[in-house]
């Protein structure tokens, strides 16, 4: 769950703060393994999800947050 919620995060904030398509998914990936590692928390599955969220794109606040409450936490509190 730390692992989702986290590559969502990282996700969503680079493709708010670099503007290029090709080099903002190396970043969230890159960040994404980086900081699982620090968290002891590696989850290889999360990194599809940082590249899901890259996906979207820089969107509202309202919509990313959606994103991130509905699709990755929603989801895996259910599963728990």
């Amino acid at each position: 769950m730390i692992g989702n919620a986290v590559a969502a995060i990282v996700g969503l904030a680079t493709a708010h703060l670099v503007p290029s398509p090709i080099l903002v998914s190396a970043i969230a990936l890159a960040f994404t393994v980086g900081a699982l590692g620090a968290l002891r928390s590696i989850h290889p599955p999360s990194g599809d999800l940082a590249l899901r969220a890259v996906s979207l794109g820089a969107q509202p606040w309202l919509a990313s947050m959606n994103f991130l409450i509905e699709k990755v936490m929603l989801r895996d509190f259910t599963m728990l």
